[in-house]
């Protein structure tokens, strides 16, 4: 039952991945449009980003001065990125099968390797494996997480542009006293210059792992994805969920005003 599940979901899925990307092309504009504004909202209220852009800056002095000298840069990356497969995982229904460290450690299911056997022949005739671990980047094998049925691209693609360690920090600091300081803006910063600085090494860095997604379809659905959610956490230090709202209707203005024009034209 779980498997019919989540093979459905994976079908449906990798069927919208070229519309998606279409898309995403096609809003791409209409997105740096939203930005736009939001930079005017920005410069007319630089107060309200004020902590935000604190937290953005000190993350990055940090890592030019110290993070990305250490190992523990190296481990929070890999850790982030893993979390965010698992999250997506989760999230279309994939149950994990085991947790691999560098040296083949780690808890895993004892049906694993019965479900490891199974192989499916892809339609250009090569046979692949149903159950593949996530790529691990060369520059990091310290962990990855293996699920059932790799074929879903979006958990594959969701480390390059959702910002899973932004979401933990802000839930985090929401329960740090004194949140009339700021913290919970700081955090989110911080968690935001995390996200960027992370994911440019990783698109320079985890060639395997785009190449399988297939170059043109990341051109064309990242830029997009990455404007997003950057206008989506910048609106939010400005505005809150208020903001948010905002950006997202300042993208999707110019669409309503050419299909309105189109649909009051004269027959």
């Amino acid at each position: 039952m779980m498997q019919r599940f989540y093979r459905r979901i994976d079908w449906w899925i990798e069927r919208l991945k070229w519309p998606v990307a279409v898309a995403s092309v096609l809003w791409t504009p209409f997105l740096i449009w939203a930005w736009v504004l939001l930079g005017y909202r920005v410069f007319d209220q630089p107060f309200a980003s004020l902590w935000f852009a604190a937290g953005v800056l000190l993350f990055f002095a940090l890592w030019k001065s110290i993070l990305r000298y250490r190992s523990v840069w190296r481990w929070l990356v890999r850790a982030e990125h893993e979390a965010t497969h698992l999250l997506f995982a989760a999230l279309t229904g994939h149950p994990i099968l085991s947790w691999k460290s560098e040296h083949g450690q780690g808890p895993s299911n004892p049906d694993r390797n019965t479900q490891n056997r199974t192989e499916t022949h892809e339609p250009n005739g090569k046979v692949a494996s149903e159950s593949q671990a996530r790529s691990v980047p060369k520059h990091l094998r310290d962990t990855s997480i293996e699920i059932p049925s790799s074929s879903n691209w979006l958990i594959q693609i969701a480390p390059y542009f959702f910002p899973t360690a932004a979401g933990i920090l802000w839930v985090a600091a929401i329960f740090i006293p004194l949140g009339f300081l700021g913290w919970t803006t700081i955090a989110l910063g911080l968690a935001t210059g995390f996200h960027v600085t992370s994911t440019i090494i990783e698109i320079r860095t985890d060639r395997d792992e785009l190449q399988q997604l297939g170059w043109r379809f990341c051109w064309m659905f990242l830029p997009a994805a990455n404007l997003l959610v950057l206008g989506c956490l910048l609106s939010f230090s400005q505005e809150g969920f208020t903001g948010i709202v905002h950006f997202l209707s300042d993208s999707i203005e110019p669409i309503q005003i050419i299909v309105a024009y189109f649909a009051s034209r004269p027959e």
